[in-house]
């Protein structure tokens, strides 16, 4: 013992066995972290995926899942199918039931429009139906679909 009543022990340099197992554990920390985060960020999407793409002022009707498991929307737009047509083709793929320059009868489909949208390890196959409302002029309903599909490789 010394004059100060410390032990030789207390003043021996930390082994260099202590070092290595403290960058050890900082490795497997950093690890953790960065497969944490990639956890964490396909968990989120998988339970809260993207809406499909709706024009501005739809106003939601009703919510379904049909037989297949896709969420299907119902909505009524303000415009004519004709211009939710025009706004789905910016964006997807549309196949016309209908032609625009001809007056449209009520509850004629005019067109369905499908697109991808991917996300995270996922992908959104969305559809969305436009046809003439039954008894309102320049309203249209439109019925939108979304799949949500694992996407395997880069």
């Amino acid at each position: 013992m010394s004059s100060a009543g410390k032990t030789e022990a207390d003043d021996a340099p930390i082994p260099r066995r202590i070092w290595f197992y403290l960058v050890g554990l900082l490795i497997v920390l950093i690890g953790g972290l960065f497969i944490g985060a990639q956890v964490l960020s396909v968990t989120l999407a998988a339970l809260f995926p993207p809406l499909p793409p709706v024009p501005n002022g739809a106003l939601e009707q009703r919510i379904d899942v049909d037989a297949q498991g896709d969420q299907v929307w119902t909505y009524e737009v303000g415009e004519d199918a004709c211009a939710v047509t025009r706004f789905y083709e910016q964006i997807g793929q549309c196949e016309r039931y209908h032609d625009c320059a001809q007056h449209i009868p009520s509850l004629t489909r005019v067109s369905v429009c499908r697109g991808t949208q991917p996300f995270s390890q996922f992908q959104m196959r969305w559809q969305a139906v436009a046809a003439s409302h039954p008894t309102e002029p320049n309203v249209t309903v439109l019925t939108v679909s979304r799949r949500i599909l694992w996407v395997s490789g880069p």
